[in-house]
Order: C-alpha cells, then sequence, then structure tokens
C-alpha cells in the first residue's frame, strides 16, 4: 500500500515520514498533481499544503476523480484542510481543528492558513506566520493572563488587515506599539511569545498522518463513491496540461479521437520556451488574447451563431479545411473536442470585436511597442531612405498603369518572394488585417515596396 503526501512548509519531509513510515512526501499540490500521482495507484493521498497564488491550486475535479478511481483522500492543516472542507459531502475526509473550523463555517477566509514560503535545504518554510496559528496562540496568551480579551481583539485586528505575507508577530507588535495599545501587556507578551506560540497547522497536519497510520494498520479497501464523475470538455483540457498516462476517455463520448496522446502541456511548451525569443512573441501574443476576450467579455459583447459560422467559415477556409473529416482530422490532430472547436472560435469574435473596438486609438500604442521592442530606429530609417529614393526617381506617386502591371502580379510578388508566404484570402482581406483602412492604400504601400526592392537589388539607391 503506498501513501503520497503533499507537504511543505508546514512540516519537513524528516517529521512526515518519522509520523508516517514509508511516506512518499511530494512538494505543495498544485493543479494536475493529484491527477498525475493516481497514475502511480496510490492506496492514499494526503494533501497538506499547496501551492495557489502564482500556481493554479489544486482542481476539485481531480480529487473527486481520484477518489472516483478508488484512492481515498485525507486533507489537513492548510489547502488539505480547505478542500476537505468543501468536497467533505463527496468523501474527502478532513482532519483536525481547521478542517472543523472551515467545514462547520467559523472560518471562510482563504488567507487564514496562507503563508509566504522560503527554503531550507530541501524542505520548504514558513516566511511568514498563518492567522490561523496567530489566533491560537494569542488565545492561549489571553488564557494565561498575559493579554487582555480586548488587547487580542486588537491584535488579530492588526494581523488580519496585514497582507499573508507580512504576518509576523514582530510586524503585529510593532504596528500594536505605533498605536500605543496597551503597552505593559505587549511587553509582557513580546517576552513570552518566542516558548510559547501555537502552531496549529503543524498539530493538525500530524493527526492527520496519525489517522493515516491508524487506517493503514487495520486495513484499507479502495474507495468507494456514490457519484458519478461528468467528462466535460474543462476537465479534457485539464487532463491534457496534468498529462496523462493513460486515457481517461469517457466510453460513450464518440467524439473524442480514439488516437489521442496525452503529452503534457509543459513538455510542448519547452520546444518552444527554448527556441528563446518565439516564446517571448507568443506569449505576448497568449497575453494580447487574454485582455481583448476579457475586454469584450466586460463590454457586454458576445458571440451569437452568426458570428460563430462566419468566423468559422473564415477560418476553415484559411486552413483549406474544405470538407468535414479534414476538420474532424484537424480537431483531433490539436486535441479539441467539438465543443473546444467551438470554444476555440467564439473567442476569435471576441478577440476580433476587441480589435475594432480599440483601433481608432491603437497608433500610439503601436510606437510605443516599436520603441520598446527596439524596432523603432531601423524602422524609421528604412522608410526615410525609400521616401528619399522613391521621391528622387519621380516614383512617389506610380501607379500599375506606370509601371505595366496588374494588381495580380504585384501581389503575386508581394506573397511570393516578400513575404514568403501562401496567400490564402482576398487583397480586401489582408489589408485589413494588415492595418489598412481602404484597400487602394494597401495597394499603394505594396507597389512603393515593390519599385523600393528592385532599386535595392540593382544597386540604384546610393
Amino acid at each position: 500500500m503506498s501513501v503520497y503526501i503533499f507537504v511543505g512548509p508546514t512540516l519537513p519531509a524528516d517529521d512526515v515520514r518519522h509520523a508516517l513510515p514509508g511516506a512518499n512526501c511530494l512538494p505543495p499540490v498544485s493543479q494536475g498533481d493529484v491527477y498525475r500521482i493516481v497514475q502511480k495507484r496510490p492506496t492514499i493521498i494526503g494533501i497538506i499544503d499547496g501551492r495557489f497564488e502564482r500556481t493554479p491550486a489544486v482542481w476539485h475535479k481531480e480529487i473527486l476523480w481520484a477518489m472516483s478511481q478508488g484512492v481515498h483522500v485525507f486533507g489537513s492543516a492548510s489547502m488539505g484542510a480547505l478542500r476537505a472542507a468543501e468536497l467533505s459531502a463527496f468523501g474527502m475526509e478532513g482532519v483536525g481543528a481547521i478542517f472543523s473550523d472551515y467545514h462547520t463555517g467559523k472560518l471562510t477566509d482563504d488567507d487564514e492558513v496562507a503563508v509566504a514560503e522560503g527554503a531550507q535545504g530541501p524542505d520548504y518554510v514558513s516566511a511568514s506566520e498563518a492567522m490561523v496559528n496567530i489566533r491560537a496562540t494569542f488565545a492561549e496568551a489571553v488564557g494565561q493572563r498575559i493579554i487582555s480579551p480586548d488587547t487580542e481583539r486588537e491584535l488579530l485586528r492588526i494581523g488580519k488587515q496585514l497582507f499573508y505575507p507580512d504576518r509576523l508577530y514582530t510586524t503585529i507588535l510593532a504596528k500594536a506599539q505605533e498605536a500605543s495599545i496597551a503597552p505593559i501587556e505587549l511587553k509582557a507578551l513580546s517576552a513570552w511569545l518566542p516558548e510559547h506560540r501555537i502552531n496549529k497547522k503543524r498539530e493538525d497536519a500530524l493527526l492527520m498522518l496519525g489517522v493515516i497510520g491508524e487506517r493503514l494498520a487495520y486495513g484499507i479497501a479502495p474507495k468507494t463513491v456514490d457519484y458519478r464523475l461528468q467528462y466535460t470538455e474543462a476537465w479534457h483540457q485539464a487532463v491534457l496540461t496534468a498529462g496523462a498516462a493513460t486515457s481517461t476517455k469517457a466510453p460513450d463520448l464518440a467524439e473524442v479521437a480514439a488516437h489521442r496522446t496525452a503529452l503534457p502541456t509543459d513538455r510542448l511548451l519547452d520546444e518552444l520556451r527554448l527556441q528563446g525569443v518565439p516564446y517571448m512573441s507568443a506569449r505576448q501574443e497568449a497575453l494580447l488574447r487574454f485582455l481583448s476576450i476579457y475586454y469584450a467579455q466586460q463590454q457586454g459583447a458576445g458571440a451569437d451563431a452568426k458570428s460563430i459560422r462566419e468566423e468559422a467559415h473564415r477560418f476553415r477556409e484559411a486552413l483549406g479545411l474544405l470538407d468535414q473529416a479534414q476538420n474532424d482530422q484537424w480537431m483531433a490532430d490539436h486535441n479539441l473536442t467539438r465543443d473546444g472547436y467551438l470554444q476555440l472560435i467564439a473567442n476569435a469574435v471576441l478577440v476580433d470585436w476587441s480589435a475594432g473596438a480599440a483601433e481608432p486609438n491603437l497608433l500610439p500604442h503601436l510606437l510605443d511597442h516599436l520603441i520598446h521592442s527596439a524596432e523603432y530606429i531601423p524602422l524609421l530609417k528604412r522608410a526615410r531612405h525609400k521616401q528619399q529614393a522613391l521621391a528622387e526617381r519621380g516614383l512617389d506617386n506610380i501607379d500599375l498603369a506606370d509601371l505595366d502591371l496588374t494588381e495580380e502580379a504585384l501581389f503575386a510578388w508581394y506573397f511570393e518572394h516578400h513575404l514568403k508566404l501562401e496567400r490564402t484570402a482576398t487583397i480586401p482581406a489582408y489589408a485589413g488585417l494588415f492595418g489598412y483602412r481602404f484597400k487602394e492604400d494597401f495597394v499603394r504601400a505594396v507597389l512603393h515596396e515593390y519599385c523600393y526592392s528592385r532599386m535595392l537589388a540593382d544597386g540604384s539607391t546610393d
């Protein structure tokens, strides 16, 4: 029987192994970790600590899925207490006073158990004090008549107002002294604290390890649940992100491609990240998409059936997905179900809406970007040189007829030789994509580029 404990900084790994010999210690849990560890077929998973701010927190559904696979999941002390309180009705087992307080509603704020993390060798350590520990410590100080209940209330008020990484006893006492709160009591409390502070999170974590040890000693059958986990697009995407070692495809969901391989998203992103600059560009584009979609939603814009159909038609046309079979294959290749595909198209509609709404105000930000990215000077030099060269040869007001050139031939050169891209849409469509309000302005700019490029090629611009 195997046990995996997500822990740190509430307890060091050695304390876990001492309390529960044979336990496998893992870093604080984050989204996808429970799903991945279930692939090892554990008997029990214990969650003590978890990440939540810069990393997505462990997802409720992966815990529900783990229990549906026969794994017992326990929670205590910190993130484990939070998730256990939320999922106790479904069979997750919470242990300890902190879990009980969340379960009964005595505690409601997540920040009560949050701490800043530091590092000490292989272990995680707390760089701040959890509010639940502060409450327990000050309550004990009242019980031992070190401080009065009124002083306790003021100290708790100060502690609660602090951002969780800033919660330290020294900070709370300093702010209390600045406010001239019971100076004699504060002095007594300062002397009392080093030897008497209470670590409620540690107590609860050790209690959970003891309960797990007892359950193992008596023998434990696989977990059974009375719910049926629903297969959704969000769950499918979470599984892909986590990197499934086995298929979790719902057997009655025919639209999920049978040949999908579940490659961890981080592995895929490694290929992009290792390219350096292309990753930074892709990340910037992702940020723009996120902000565009958010802005559109905030402004009440939506993607109705008509706009989705039109965008899907443009999308398929651009990619050459001429029939349904090709489109279905493309979806399978990109690990998209039909719901995921429709969401992709709906998001594109919102991005286009935001782009249109922002267009009138975009110019100064575009120039800011060029300056920030160091592209401004090279572009400025080339634009000035092109303008001067065309003017000197009387080509600044030239048109297609002057060169005996057709529009089709001009754009054949532009796409094939200048951009080295395959043209997949109409010229007016490209004009809009490239920021021209009118097709004529686009034609004029390409014609100038055609003339300038020929000058550069034959060395006649000096």
